[in-house]
């Protein structure tokens, strides 16, 4: 089967991390593809129509060149709702959300479910309508559903999920810190 060498993807910004001078690796979970890392060339230069799309948290519809080994980004457009964090420990909170889904999550394993779900809690982080601590243990106990960790239906106590997931994983995870201290 082959796959076509262009595609068009939606997908929420996980992490970014500088290459050279102008480029940055893009790692992006997608409704249709999954966890993916691409190439962003010239992101960083200051002309770049694409840098303010591309931002952690942003979800955006990108545009993907199939390479040997890496995959390069050429277009990226906004989805219309951008967002404005309102405090530090919303946006820890959003780091958290998102370090699970690279940490537990394979590359390019579709997975439309948990897809919505990382939308529903970054957009319910934002409003902060309600209880952080809820929101989140809720997100990684249905993402552990989702992924076969947990069995359906059994949730684990908000203080060991971190603990749960870190045995899983076998490191620890960055943003606990950065949670702990702003929470």
């Amino acid at each position: 089967m082959r796959f076509p060498l262009i595609v068009t993807l939606e997908g929420i910004v996980l992490k970014r991390r500088n290459i050279g001078e102008s480029d940055r690796l893009i790692t992006l979970f997608t409704k249709e593809k999954g966890k993916v890392r691409v190439l962003a060339r010239g992101i960083r230069k200051i002309g770049s129509r694409r840098a303010g799309h591309l931002e952690v948290f942003s979800r955006a519809a990108v545009t993907i060149h199939k390479g040997r080994e890496l995959d390069t980004l050429s277009e990226a457009s906004g989805l219309g709702d951008q967002q404005t964090w309102e405090s530090l420990s919303q946006i820890a909170g959003a780091y958290y959300v998102c370090e699970l889904i690279d940490v537990l999550l394979p590359i390019e394993q579709e997975h439309a479910d948990v897809y919505a779900l990382l939308l529903q809690t970054l957009r319910a982080l934002q409003r902060g309508k309600e209880k952080q601590e809820e929101t989140l243990a809720r997100f990684a106990n249905s993402l552990l559903w989702s992924l076969g960790f947990l069995p359906r239906g059994r949730t684990l106590p908000v203080g060991s999920v971190v603990d749960y997931i870190e045995s899983l994983i076998e490191k620890r995870l960055r943003s606990k810190q950065l949670l702990t201290t702003l929470g």
